[in-house]
Parts: structure tokens; sequence; C-alpha cells
């Protein structure tokens, strides 16, 4: 086989899916009120070149077949969104070395001297 050819064992490959997830949970239907969890990034099948619908949805409820609410789920990643961001600009410093909140806001150093950090570092945003 071709594992074996560039020397991996057969069942050392871990597959990981090269797609990106974003659950959107609880997404209404409008017509049968059924609640599901959306993938966002996913296109349903049939829908790679085609227009979204008059709705502006490309996501349809599983249930009833009508599509889903586009200005719903905009407005709710929006949301979210506005969420992480207040998270991030509201976070408090902490020293690096006692991992306590320094008594001074603005601060380069913590009162021991030792640099501070942010608990939500900006490469996770």
């Amino acid at each position: 086989s071709l594992l074996s050819q560039v020397g991996v064992a057969e069942y050392s490959v871990k597959w990981e899916n090269p797609c990106p997830i974003f659950m959107l949970p609880d997404v209404f239907c409008d017509e049968c009120s059924e609640s599901r969890d959306v993938n966002l990034c996913f296109t349903p099948p049939g829908h790679e070149d085609a227009d979204v619908n008059a709705n502006g949805s490309l996501w349809i409820c599983q249930d009833c077949g009508t599509p889903y609410n586009a200005r719903s789920i905009e407005l709710r990643l929006i949301h979210i969104l506005n969420r992480k961001l207040v998270r991030y600009q509201w976070q408090d410093l902490r020293c690096t070395k006692t991992n306590c909140i320094p008594p001074r806001s603005l601060v380069a150093l913590s009162d021991c001297a030792a640099p501070v950090k942010t608990d939500i570092s900006a490469e996770s945003m």
C-alpha cells in the first residue's frame, strides 16, 4: 500500500476533517418551530452553484423543508462576535508570576516586577 511505501504504519494515521465547522445552536424554523443546530460552514447538497433562495438562506429545515431566516442567523452571528469582542476588551491583565490581577490599570509590570499577560490571547481572537 501507499502508506507502507512512505514508511507510515497503517493505523497510525488519524483522519482529520479538512472542512471548517461553525455550529450555530438552536436555529428555529419559522414554519414548524423546530429547533436544530446548524453548521454554517456546510453548504447543503445541490446548493454549491445555485443562488440563494428568496429568503436569502442556503440552510433548509430538515423537518418541513422551509429555508431558515437568513436575517436572524446573521443577527445572531453579529451578536456572538460582539460578545466575544467585548469579553476580549474587558478582560483582566494578570501577573505571569503570581497570576494575580495588578491593583493599577494599564501597567506593563506587576507589583513584583513580572510582566503581565491577558487571559485571552490576541491569537485566539
